[in-house]
């Protein structure tokens, strides 16, 4: 895969509500974390490696530092897509305990398609309004469904669409064993789940690179262990994995997604340290989840981080465009090294995003609640 693909996505997770505050405001603040990360690098990489190579030593060191932070030595973004990897299978695992597995499988589809079909849209329509090619039907088939990958199907959405195939077969394994739960109902308290967390590492260590071609290559093996250690963390807390389990299924999961890197993606050697980079603010705010407390700014802004995804690395660069149509004499001009006409964009961008999760994301996840 080349190095400038895009590698994050802020993958949309549930806000889990908990005994206590501090859960919920420890997931939103690390999914504004791994959101300033994405969005940075896929939105601002060229102001901050500019202002990086500044004749002032303050600047320079600071934007140096922010762009190994958001790029990883090229990266685009291996630290953000793990720790949302890890934050989903936190967040879904602890959703599916409280919900029967209709009322799971409508929530998820409910949550992630309506937004995702829009945004296909969009992408469609300001491809062909700038006259370029446009996806045929089995390409936007691949896309819209999430099912891509069996179809030889290129990622769109400026690529990070493939983020949310490895969710929607996470959200398929689970809904299955929840199924699968309800049918054989096992006596006294629920079984302890080191056994099957452990095939499962098993089963993505040895199964062949999945997708088996596109840049994407072996992705799914690579990714999904940190799925299944943040699905571990929240089987702790429902006292299904002691600490030892979690300790030794921590150790597999990191174990998996290097052995999977370098057999799929040697060229993702040096990229290894920011797994655990990653894995360690996960584990590390959750174990003092307790003393993080809400903040109605962080909340607003981890509401937007699904849409954001979506739109943000075609839609920002096209309203950009337009606008240096009308006043190219901003595009020209810097401010504190950054152009009037990209902030402008920026910041139009984020007022549609915030219209359109009032206006059709959140009342379409509300009318899915009182559906199942």
């Amino acid at each position: 895969m080349p190095l400038d693909r895009p590698l994050t996505s802020p993958a949309k997770t549930l806000s889990v509500p908990a005994a206590g505050a501090g859960r919920m405001a420890f997931v939103d603040a690390l999914r504004c974390v791994a959101f300033m990360s994405v969005f940075a690098q896929h939105v601002f990489i060229d102001e901050i490696v500019r202002l990086a190579g500044s004749a002032d030593p303050l600047v320079a060191g600071a934007f140096a530092a922010v762009d190994r932070f958001v790029r990883i030595d090229g990266a685009p973004g291996v630290f953000g897509v793990v720790l949302f990897f890890a934050i989903s299978g936190y967040c879904i695992t602890l959703a599916a305990r409280r919900e029967t597995p209709a009322q799971f499988v409508v929530r998820r589809v409910f949550r992630i398609y309506p937004l995702l079909i829009v945004a296909l849209l969009v992408e469609v329509m300001l491809e062909r309004i700038a006259g370029r090619a446009t996806p045929g039907a089995r390409a936007l088939l691949g896309s819209a469904t999430l099912l891509g990958d069996f179809m030889l199907v290129e990622p769109r959405l400026a690529g990070v669409e493939w983020t949310l195939r490895l969710e929607i077969l996470f959200y398929g394994a689970m809904a299955i064993g929840l199924a699968l739960a309800a049918r054989l109902p096992l006596p006294g308290k629920s079984p302890p789940l080191l056994a099957p967390i452990l095939a499962v590492s098993a089963v993505i260590a040895l199964s062949p690179a999945f997708p088996s071609a596109m840049w994407t290559r072996g992705y799914i093996n690579m990714f999904a262990p940190f799925l299944v250690l943040g699905a571990s963390f929240a089987a702790f807390e429902q006292r299904r994995l002691s600490a030892v389990s979690l300790t030794v299924v921590g150790i597999v999961c990191i174990a998996v997604a290097l052995w999977t890197q370098q057999a799929f993606r040697p060229d993702y050697a040096r990229f290894a340290g920011y797994y655990t980079a990653a894995f360690g603010l996960f584990g590390g705010s959750w174990l003092l989840r307790d003393r993080f407390r809400g903040s109605r700014l962080v909340f607003r802004v981890s509401l937007l981080t699904y849409a954001t995804y979506l739109f943000h690395g075609f839609l920002v660069g096209a309203i950009d465009r337009g606008l240096t149509w009308l006043v190219p004499y901003g595009s020209s001009v810097m401010v504190a090294g950054f152009s009037p006409n990209k902030l402008a964009a920026i910041a139009m961008f984020f007022a549609a995003m915030a219209a359109l999760v009032a206006s059709v994301e959140q009342p379409i996840i509300r009318w899915s609640k009182r559906l199942a």
